[in-house]
């Protein structure tokens, strides 16, 4: 019988004696191909030799009341560069031998073709959950952007572990906490790190947490369950478009503002001056 893996992570490896998860239950593979077939081979130590897959199981385990189990598959080495055929092998090894919840996938490409959004459909019809990040300059990457995906982008107003927000956009779904923070990573030791890889393990550990404790079958459900903790439904909680959230965050980056021209937009500013996040130093008009 197959073991039962609450969360696979496709990633650098993982560094499986590091203090925070010595204890845990944590496998790791690299999948390989030889033009035939595609076969799995184990990691003992975990074969981390960058760091990021250790800090995203490290997050991942820290929102888990429970002692859930992890397989990280390594696809990664020095660089954190994967290419679409690499990511449909890992995906498809999954789907015909994998039994898991969970997938997170703290990656992307910016171009795809529609066989990895076939696989990515096949999964979650499968009832696996999967969960991916955007890449960092915010433009479109894939497999997040696809349907059957839970797209996740870093969002400053999530300063806690277990901050989120559901986002009302097309493709972008939740907003996590991708700021500066602490993490696990090589040689025992505890690293800063920042990005939407991040978030993305924030929410995979939010939702492993949730499906441990609820009896969740497939993305629709655990969605409406994310709703349910955020405090409501997705229309009272959000009426953010990635847009609005990008461009609400640009604007508390400023703390000195000034005005220009003085038409009739201005004067709302002028007139609510108090309730805004910053201060408008300077008003000019044309001559």
């Amino acid at each position: 019988m197959r073991k039962q893996y609450d969360v696979v992570v496709i990633d650098t490896g993982v560094e499986k004696s590091h203090s925070r998860l010595v204890n845990h239950d944590i496998d790791c593979v690299r999948i390989s191909n030889d033009k035939e077939c595609l076969y799995a081979e184990a990691v003992m130590n975990g074969g981390d030799d960058v760091g990021h897959g250790t800090a995203v199981c490290d997050i991942i385990k820290s929102h888990c009341k429970d002692n859930i189990s992890i397989l990280v598959i390594k696809v990664f080495d020095k660089e954190l560069n994967v290419d679409e055929t690499l990511l449909i092998d890992v995906l498809n090894y999954i789907y015909h031998n994998i039994n898991c919840r969970i997938i997170n996938m703290s990656l992307g490409i910016s171009v795809a073709g529609k066989a990895l959004e076939n696989l990515c459909n096949q999964l979650n019809d499968k009832g696996v959950v999967l969960i991916a990040a955007f890449d960092n300059d915010g433009s479109i990457s894939y497999p997040a952007a696809f349907k059957s995906v839970i797209g996740v982008t870093s969002c400053n107003y999530c300063t806690r572990n277990n901050d989120f927000i559901i986002v009302n956009d097309i493709k972008v779904n939740v907003g996590a906490k991708g700021g500066i923070q602490k993490v696990a990573w090589l040689d025992d030791s505890i690293s800063i790190g920042i990005g939407d890889s991040y978030a993305c393990a924030h929410v995979s550990g939010i939702c492993a947490n949730l499906i441990s404790q609820k009896d969740i079958k497939c993305k629709e459900q655990l969605f409406e369950e994310l709703k349910a903790l955020q405090g409501g439904s997705e229309d009272k909680t959000t009426d953010s478009s990635l847009t609005t959230i990008r461009a609400k965050e640009a604007v508390l980056k400023y703390k000195k503002v000034a005005l220009f021209p003085f038409n009739k937009e201005m004067h709302s500013l002028i007139r609510f001056s108090d309730m805004l996040p910053f201060t408008i130093s300077k008003i000019y008009d044309v001559k």
